[in-house]
């Protein structure tokens, strides 16, 4: 017999088990492991709530015989359930749903104890009560208890196994987790078996969930973290790489996000080491602390009116890129420049690149070219005219009204023409009618000063070759005035394709997922966010690989990387160039496909991606398959149509995928 004091204590941790299912509820972590612990809980509640009821009819504070064998048998169901439902969450962690211990302990002893429990009214094979409603042990008893607690054993034998295999320190403390649990449940269910005047199985449910609930939560933000920081370096290393390919020409790259005023630098002019976030003052005195080290000080005005951030994202809005030419404190010229790399909806720049780059054997080249040009002018020298006609760099001499005095072959090969003397329009209306400028606002200011003022400027444009691809073109312009009073315009043309290539290839590095070639999460968010905005409809899917765990631990990470570019392959293919396809993370897909607003239409994309997923084959995984859980979601069914909440409403639907871990599967989030 028990005393009321049993009840009082079981439902004080019935209502701490609520508290931590409430917490835990509420995290809305949107994992399998989440929703599992989820279910746990809700079975040890539903135990606690029974062994409370059991207390007060086992107190005699009720004596009705029928009742207190109800709950008696309640008790026992419910006890069975629990230590199935840990066992079934531990199993699903260890990712061993289809092995045949799982099998056999998800049945049989369930089985066994079910058949103790339905003979045991005539049997009395488990329990029975006196007239004076005394707990009497039937001959059973022993043996459902072992089935039930085998359930701890046989997990904690399996967490032991996996635990001596296991290397990676954040999987290793999961492990601890899942193996104290299961040892309480073990310790505190035995002690049941012993005594029954305390609720020890009720104290093995609470102290385990609460042993879950803290290192779980703790451990999976934490090893969350790991994996961002990880999959940052990952695309930080890919663009490293390339920006360190680039260092013999570049003396100082940052990389830029506007809206926070933060930078990380990869090369510094100014004597820093690299790889470092910018001091809490910010990116933009970052940047000006490092041109007012490097800048010659007849220059500093002008360059840091160049890199002014309450101006630049005005400037660069809508453009590829800005530069500007300096001296430094050495007396040898540089290129100050600005790259977009990620943008808004609107085209405002949300991050750049500032990049400093070496160019002064090119710049006094072509200051010799203009020199000589100007000697050849004043004094009609022909020797020097046809020198300048051959050099490598395009050279363009206007007079007063503009109209051309020399122009050297290469300067109107780029224009289209095969020889100089085929150039017959003014210079100005040359470049106003084949040229696209970065900014051409700025270009007439530039020029209209120069030409009235004197002085000199530099500008940017793009050109269409003959062959149909583009060249980049930095030109600079000087105002002379020759001996007999004339003044002249003289333009040097630099092709620096080259260059733009370079820029472009950092763009690209700056979107795409390092390891598989499609566009990274910060890359494929935007493009979705900026799809939405503009009204574009569409269908939203998120993918999961199924036992990628599996795959890393079998054959290890090299073909694990294998799996990931073959899904990745498989989505690019199996959807169109426009839509948006894109590497979560870890083995976590997604693709907005805009303009798929039918289901119907969305089973026949995921058709063909689920083809071309069973038709991948790695040799290493002899002959095993990879599978993928789908959800999907169309935008136009939702009112709150933001990336996280398709996410989140994929993501839910996903999860009942889950169970079919052998082969694809897919599922339609529905609006009710």
């Amino acid at each position: 017999m028990v005393d009321s004091m049993y009840s009082i204590t079981v439902l004080v941790y019935l209502a701490v088990l609520a508290y931590i299912f409430y917490q835990h509820y509420i995290l809305k972590l949107n994992t399998r492991t989440y929703h599992d612990f989820n279910l746990v809980l809700i079975v040890s509640g539903v135990f606690v709530f029974v062994d409370c009821v059991w207390g007060i009819f086992a107190s005699g504070a009720i004596a009705h015989r029928a009742t207190l064998s109800f709950f008696t048998y309640l008790f026992h169901v419910s006890g069975v359930m629990m230590a199935y439902s840990w066992f079934r969450y531990t199993f699903r962690y260890l990712e061993l749903e289809g092995s045949k211990i799982k099998t056999f302990f998800s049945y049989v002893p369930v089985m066994l104890v079910f058949a103790l429990l339905f003979t045991n009214p005539k049997l009395h094979t488990v329990f029975t009560y006196d007239r004076q409603l005394t707990y009497q042990a039937g001959k059973f008893r022993a043996v459902l208890f072992l089935l039930e607690y085998g359930y701890f054993i046989m997990a904690s034998l399996c967490v032991l196994l996996k635990r001596y295999s296991e290397d990676d320190r954040f999987k290793k403390a999961r492990l601890n987790v899942v193996l104290s649990y299961s040892l309480i449940l073990l310790a505190t269910g035995f002690l049941q078996f012993l005594s029954s005047k305390l609720p020890w199985y009720s104290i093995g449910a609470l102290f385990a969930s609460i042993v879950a609930f803290v290192g779980n939560v703790l451990i999976e933000r934490e090893n969350d973290l790991k994996q961002k920081y990880s999959y940052y370096m990952a695309e930080s290393k890919e663009m490293n790489e390339a920006m360190t390919a680039m260092a013999d020409s570049y003396l100082s790259i940052h990389v830029i996000k506007l809206e926070e005023n933060t930078s990380y630098r990869i090369r510094s002019g100014s004597g820093e080491e690299p790889g470092e976030e910018t001091a809490s003052a910010g990116a933009d005195v970052e940047i000006k602390n490092v041109m007012n080290a490097i800048v010659h000080p007849s220059m500093v005005k002008d360059i840091l009116r160049f890199v002014d951030f309450s101006t630049l994202a005005r400037r660069l809005k809508g453009k590829h890129a800005i530069s500007r030419e300096f001296m430094d404190v050495d007396e040898k010229w540089r290129l100050s420049s600005f790259i977009t790399v990620q943008t808004d909806v609107s085209d405002n720049p949300l991050k750049i690149i500032h990049a400093v780059q070496d160019i002064d054997d090119a710049k006094r080249k072509e200051m010799e070219y203009q020199e000589a040009l100007k000697e050849a002018l004043e004094n009609q020298n022909v020797i020097y005219s046809e020198m300048l006609k051959m050099q490598a760099g395009g050279i363009v001499a206007v007079d007063n009204e503009g109209s051309i005095i020399v122009c050297n072959d290469v300067a109107a090969k780029m224009f289209g023409y095969k020889k100089a003397e085929e150039v017959q329009d003014k210079f100005r209306t040359l470049l106003e009618e084949k040229a696209e400028f970065d900014d051409i606002e700025q270009f007439k200011e530039d020029i209209n000063r120069v030409m009235n003022k004197g002085g000199d400027c530099s500008y940017s444009f793009s050109l269409q070759t003959a062959k149909g691809t583009t060249m980049y073109v930095l030109a600079n312009a000087k105002d002379y005035v020759l001996k007999n009073g004339n003044r002249v315009l003289i333009t040097s043309l630099t092709d620096i394709t080259t260059n733009r290539e370079m820029e472009k290839k950092l763009l690209i590095l700056s979107e795409t997922d390092a390891l598989t070639g499609i566009n990274n999460r910060g890359s494929g968010e935007q493009k979705t966010i900026m799809a939405l905005e503009k009204g574009m409809g569409g269908m939203f899917c998120l993918i999961d690989a199924n036992r990628f765990k599996n795959i890393n631990d079998t054959y290890g990470h090299q073909v694990g990387d294998k799996a990931l570019i073959a899904i990745a392959e498989a989505l690019s293919n199996s959807f169109r160039d426009e839509d948006v396809v894109m590497r979560l993370g870890g083995d976590e897909f997604a693709v907005f496909a805009s303009s798929v607003n039918e289901k119907k239409i969305g089973e026949e994309c995921i058709g063909r991606f689920f083809d071309r997923i069973d038709a991948i084959d790695i040799p290493e995984m002899n002959g095993n398959k990879i599978a993928v859980s789908l959800g999907a979601v169309f935008s136009q069914d939702l009112d709150d149509k933001s990336f996280s909440s398709l996410y989140s409403k994929a993501d839910s639907v996903m999860y009942l995928c889950k169970d079919n871990k052998e082969h694809c599967s897919m599922a339609f989030y529905e609006v009710h």
